[in-house]
């Protein structure tokens, strides 16, 4: 709460850039919405960069209260899409094999792709299964799928579903205005 009382603004190392700090999220006592996104407008020659280093700054007086490493993955820097899909941390469970999201993801990536999709966002956080990362690689590579790795400040597992409601509001503020 006190967070989103705050006059915060993001601003370039080199002094160059400062602009108000977007925040969402965190407006009620939900569990999946404990979680806050910040997002600043950014100069649009520097998008190309894979991070930036963002000093976060407080009121008018430019306090700093710290610098923050922002990293993107480039290939989703389009401006809009038809279509986009989201894709919440995959598990599987053993007892329930025949089930298991891991296994099927790369036939549902190629049947959604057939049907539209222009891009996918494939979320991971400590603790998903290692193989997801093998199975997106091509697709990463082809410019299909970007990654989006959630560092969630409480200790949740990709099969909580704070966790799925984590991703799934990112996601839909990333792709906000874009799909």
């Amino acid at each position: 709460e006190k967070a989103m009382q705050l006059s915060l603004f993001c601003a370039s190392q080199d002094g160059k850039h400062r602009a108000p700090m977007h925040k969402w999220g965190g407006d009620t006592d939900a569990a999946y919405k404990s979680f806050m996104a910040f997002r600043c407008d950014w100069p649009q020659a520097t998008t190309h960069q894979p991070c930036h280093s963002i000093v976060v700054q407080e009121g008018e007086t430019h306090a700093d209260r710290g610098i923050v490493q922002a990293c993107q993955e480039t290939g989703i820097l389009r401006e809009s899409y038809n279509l986009v899909a989201c894709v919440q941390p995959v598990y599987e469970k053993v007892d329930h094999l025949e089930h298991s999201g891991i296994l099927k993801l790369p036939q549902w990536i190629e049947y959604n792709a057939m049907h539209g999709v222009e891009q996918f966002l494939v979320y991971t956080m400590p603790g998903s299964d290692p193989r997801i990362f093998e199975i997106i690689d091509p697709y990463v590579k082809s410019g299909l799928v970007a990654q989006v790795h959630v560092e969630p400040a409480a200790d949740l597992r990709p099969d909580d579903s704070s966790a799925q409601q984590l991703t799934a509001n990112d996601c839909l503020y990333r792709m906000k205005h874009r799909a």
